[in-house]
């Protein structure tokens, strides 16, 4: 059970990523279910907040862009339910 050569490859590549013990601790709780991780880590009301105080402390809509991984598109949009 310890050598992690013997683990299933995604378990094996989980374990480089967060130790084994962590690993471990995941496949207990969730061993059978099948996860998907969202891209975003943050909730989007909170993302929103997050750009328009970035915005409001001057930073350009091409590096909120570049910083949140969104098009500038996207991000005017996002102010602009923000404000709404």
């Amino acid at each position: 059970m310890n050598n992690l050569k013997n683990w299933h490859p995604l378990y094996q590549e989980i374990a480089h990523l967060i130790g084994a013990a962590a690993t471990l601790k995941l496949q207990a709780e969730f061993g059978g279910t099948q996860l998907t991780f969202p891209k975003r880590l943050l909730d989007k009301t909170a993302e929103a907040a997050l750009i328009y105080q970035e915005s409001q402390a001057g930073q350009t809509l091409p590096a909120l862009a570049r910083q949140h991984d969104y098009s500038e598109k996207s991000i005017r949009r996002i102010l602009a339910k923000y404000k709404a």
